[in-house]
């Protein structure tokens, strides 16, 4: 790819995990889970123009230890990931911050800070750490009390330090008016199963509901190359309104225009 964006912006650090995997052995998850070259390279055409692919690319750094190079390459990922989201859903004015937030940006004459954060550990490793052998199963298949017994409790720690981390440095955020947005990215297979998506989508809920002081009111989730699900949350919990969108129906329209996004409001309570 030669002259290509991928080239460009990654060709350094492509090169050096190839030597470091000839070298050492290394395992690149940067490689393996999210590096598609094809697809990278057409969402940076997408959003070249907007100018900010260099300053997050930048923040990767001079880094020699391949396990934190791959970390910083996954992170850019996740956060070009998310600059590609909201173009699509209409935002302008996508500004890259250093400060509390890592993006601001406008729409509808809302202005929005976002902070980003990957999830990179297993549910698997959760559902292990948090249930008797006996219930250390991941299957969505069974009586729906089984699943949930098996699963809501692994799905909430899953979510939770993500979720706590960013509302405590949004406690910092002093700028007003701002909507303050959470933005989790995650990448594990598992949850891509609708049921377990939609469990997760509840625990989400509830999480944010169980904080003493919630400093943020909207979070998007975005467990893989869907437009996901984006919360907004009023002060009444009950009144958490969810809306997602996960391209699941191979025969619709939007599988021909990227750009098109419906969300549909999920009943929470359902399950």
């Amino acid at each position: 790819m030669d002259g290509s964006l991928v080239q460009q912006y990654f060709g350094k650090y492509l090169l050096q995990l190839d030597l470091g995997f000839k070298e050492t052995g290394f395992f690149s998850r940067f490689l393996n889970v999210h590096y598609s070259p094809d697809s990278l390279e057409k969402r940076l055409k997408t959003i070249e123009h907007l100018g900010l692919t260099r300053s997050i690319i930048n923040e990767i750094g001079h880094i020699q230890n391949l396990k934190e190079l791959d970390k910083r390459l996954q992170n850019a990922w996740a956060e070009l990931r998310f600059v590609d989201q909201i173009h699509r859903e209409g935002f302008k004015d996508i500004h890259k911050f250093t400060e509390v937030a890592d993006f601001t940006a406008t729409q509808n004459s809302n202005a929005y800070a976002f902070q980003v954060t990957r999830i990179n550990k297993s549910l698997n490793d959760e559902i292990v750490n948090r249930n008797p052998p006996e219930k250390r199963s991941g299957s969505a298949y069974g009586t729906l009390d089984a699943i949930h017994t098996r699963l809501d409790n692994p799905l909430s720690f899953y979510f939770w330090n993500a979720l706590e981390n960013k509302n405590n440095k949004f406690g910092k955020w002093k700028e007003r008016p701002f909507i303050r947005c959470i933005v989790i990215v995650s990448s594990d297979e598992a949850l891509q199963d609708p049921m377990i998506r939609h469990m997760s989508c509840q625990q989400i809920s509830r999480s944010a509901a169980s904080l003493v002081h919630r400093n943020f009111e909207e979070l998007i989730w975005l467990p893989d190359l869907s437009n996901g699900a984006w919360f907004k949350f009023p002060d009444d919990p009950k009144s958490t309104l969810c809306m997602a969108d996960w391209k699941d129906d191979p025969t619709h329209s939007y599988h021909l225009d990227e750009m098109y996004i419906h969300r549909r409001t999920v009943d929470l309570t359902e399950f």
